[in-house]
């Protein structure tokens, strides 16, 4: 059941003179509309490099988690794993990955960042950090901890 909830700041600001119905209840929306202004402004942000998000996530944790295979990558990043394949198709496409069998398990393949990559992940880094820091200006401390430990409950019920 919806709580009737007064709509956000968000909705009362705008001037489209729109009726959005239920949406502004919608938690789902919400996140929705932010995870587009963040992707937008991590592009953005990241032009100069032509890396996505979840392209840059990719990065972080196979040059963090060296030797890994493309499953153990794909659920630390919460991408299904076909995603995944095309995902590393285009890193080792771009030299940043290295995709070789493992040793542990024929079926599956190992993933190592290249020095290419290493490099990419050492620059895009602080430019990430400034990007997080620029969506959250307006949260204190308090409201960015909570935000992401809701954030966290919400996934954890998609698991």
């Amino acid at each position: 059941m919806v709580k009737e909830n007064p709509p956000s700041p968000s909705y009362v600001l705008d001037d489209t003179g729109v009726d959005f119905d239920i949406l502004p209840q919608l938690v789902g929306h919400h996140i929705g509309r932010a995870y587009r202004a963040l992707f937008d402004h991590f592009c953005k942000t990241t032009a100069e490099y032509d890396i996505t998000p979840r392209q840059f996530v990719a990065l972080v944790l196979i040059d963090a988690n060296p030797g890994s295979s493309q499953t153990i990558i794909a659920r630390a990043a919460g991408i299904e794993r076909s995603t995944m394949v095309s995902l590393v198709d285009i890193l080792e496409e771009r030299k940043f990955v290295v995709r070789t069998r493992s040793t542990k398990d024929r079926r599956s393949y190992a993933l190592t960042i290249t020095k290419q990559g290493k490099e990419l992940v050492t620059k895009l880094k602080p430019l990430v950090t400034a990007h997080d820091a620029h969506v959250i200006q307006h949260l204190t401390d308090n409201e960015k901890d909570s935000m992401v430990k809701s954030l966290d409950k919400v996934m954890m019920g998609e698991r």
